[in-house]
C-alpha cells in the first residue's frame, strides 16, 4: 500500500541475508545509519520471511531493551495473524508478544541484550542494535558485558547450522 519503500540498499541486504541463511551457519554484520529501514528489514521482515519458509524453526531476537525486543516480536507475530496467505499459524495458547510458537513447533523469543533465552534454542539469531545509547557503545565495560553475553549466553542457544545477523546503528 505504499507505506514501506524498499530502498536499493535494503534490497541488496535482503538478497545477501537470503543467500547466507539458505546456506546455513551465516554470520552477518550490518552497519547502517539511522532512518535507513534497517530494523524494519532485519527485525521484522527477516524473521517473518524465515518462519514463513521454515515454520518449524525458531528465531531469537535480541535488542538493546526488552520493550523494543517485545515490539519486534509482536510485529512478527501480528504479520502471521494479518496475512494468512503466508501459511503460518501461531498457537493460540498464549497472547505473549515476546515469546510465541507456531503450530508447526517453531516460533520466536524476543529478549533484551544481556538477558537469557533459557529453554529456547534458535535457528536464526537476530541482534538489533545491542547498544541502546551512545554512552553504552562508548563504555568499555558495557561493551565487554555485551561481548560476554554474546559469546556465553547467546551462542549457547544456537542450533547446529544456525545463522546470526547482527545489526548496528552507526
Amino acid at each position: 500500500g505504499g507505506a514501506y519503500r524498499l530502498w536499493k540498499h535494503n534490497a541488496y541486504i535482503g538478497m545477501r541475508i537470503q543467500q547466507a541463511v539458505h546456506r546455513g551457519n551465516a554470520r552477518l554484520l550490518i552497519n547502517l545509519g539511522p532512518g535507513t529501514g534497517k530494523s524494519e528489514l532485519i527485525s521484522v521482515a527477516t524473521p517473518t520471511w524465515f518462519l514463513a519458509r521454515w515454520p518449524h524453526k525458531r528465531v531469537i531476537l535480541g535488542s538493546a531493551s526488552q520493550p523494543l525486543a517485545t515490539q519486534w516480536g509482536s510485529r512478527n507475530r501480528q504479520n502471521f495473524r494479518d496475512h494468512p496467505e503466508l501459511g503460518v499459524q501461531t498457537r493460540d495458547d498464549t497472547d505473549a508478544k515476546a515469546d510465541w510458537l507456531t503450530v508447526a513447533g517453531g516460533g520466536m523469543r524476543a529478549i533484551g541484550v544481556g538477558t537469557s533465552a533459557l529453554g529456547f534454542r534458535g535457528d536464526l539469531f537476530v541482534i538489533d542494535d545491542p547498544y541502546g545509547t551512545w554512552a553504552d557503545a562508548q563504555s568499555a565495560a558495557y561493551r565487554k558485558e555485551v561481548e560476554e553475553w554474546y559469546t556465553g549466553t547467546a551462542t549457547s542457544r544456537l542450533e547446529p547450522g544456525a545463522s546470526v545477523i547482527v545489526l548496528h546503528h552507526r
